[in-house]
């Protein structure tokens, strides 16, 4: 790397890097590091492995997007940026190499920009600025989050012998509280499990949770979720399946997410 040309390392991620994260994203890794994590590029390595003989649970939300750490500074839940965001939809697609070619808005991508628009943005008269939030955020979460997490589950599971689990999260209480929306809207942005799953205290105090938990509905909530999530956990590490004997919800199909895919 000491003789490496900077120039032409920046060139290759800047045509390979669509601005958000994807699978693809690189890791560079001392070949003689006492402890390796990864030598191959991830998804190289994936290519490589033949099978997998370990139970996995994978998690994510419908609002991937949304965070404290993505929209924090610029102007995403600004009505009028999300509107001329809407009007342009010059999205960057995820696709592998092509970022430059998505750069010039080429007219044959028109008609593809145009059935993500029509698949992901309803506006009529009655469409509210909460409502164009919510459109653009499911959007950027499938795009830049949930498809990329997705295609390597499908690889996952096709290789693997044991169960693989997959659900997606959302609740909103005053742990992970996003000022945007009321507490009655369902929604929960990227990382917003982990408070819950196990007890962080980055935004809330899990303490304050456990003692308002009996004389306020939104603690009873936070507490209620807290105690599923770490369930949810515990039982997979401990018997492979983040169900276990219909607790802590039922196991037959169609009413949980818990059935392997």
């Amino acid at each position: 790397m000491k003789n490496a040309n900077a120039s032409e390392i920046l060139k290759f991620f800047s045509e390979h890097y669509t601005r958000k994260r994807t699978p693809w994203n690189w890791i560079v890794e001392k070949k003689n590091a006492i402890r390796p994590i990864i030598i191959d590029e991830s998804m190289a390595a994936f290519e490589k492995t033949k099978k997998i003989d370990k139970p996995a649970y994978y998690t994510v939300t419908s609002y991937e997007q949304l965070s404290r750490f993505n929209i924090a500074g610029t102007d995403y839940t600004e009505p009028n940026a999300v509107r001329q965001y809407i009007n342009d939809f010059n999205v960057d697609l995820p696709i592998f190499g092509y970022r430059s070619v998505l750069d010039r808005k080429p007219d044959y991508l028109k008609p593809v920009l145009k059935e993500f628009k029509d698949a992901y943005i309803k506006i009529n008269d009655s469409t509210t600025e909460q409502d164009l939030l919510v459109q653009r955020t499911i959007l950027d979460s499938d795009i830049y989050y949930t498809y990329c997490i997705e295609k390597w589950i499908e690889r996952h599971v096709a290789i693997s012998t044991k169960d693989t689990f997959y659900h997606r999260f959302s609740v909103h209480t005053v742990n992970n509280r996003h000022p945007e929306f009321s507490y009655d809207f369902p929604i929960a942005g990227h990382a917003d499990d982990m408070p819950y799953a196990f007890r962080g205290t980055l935004f809330y105090n899990p303490k304050t949770v456990w003692e308002k938990k009996d004389s306020d509905k939104d603690h009873a909530l936070a507490f209620k979720i807290m105690n599923v999530m770490q369930k949810l956990f515990t039982n997979f590490i401990k018997h492979g399946k983040p169900v276990h004997n219909g607790d802590p919800m039922p196991e037959s199909r169609g009413q949980t997410p818990m059935n392997p895919v």
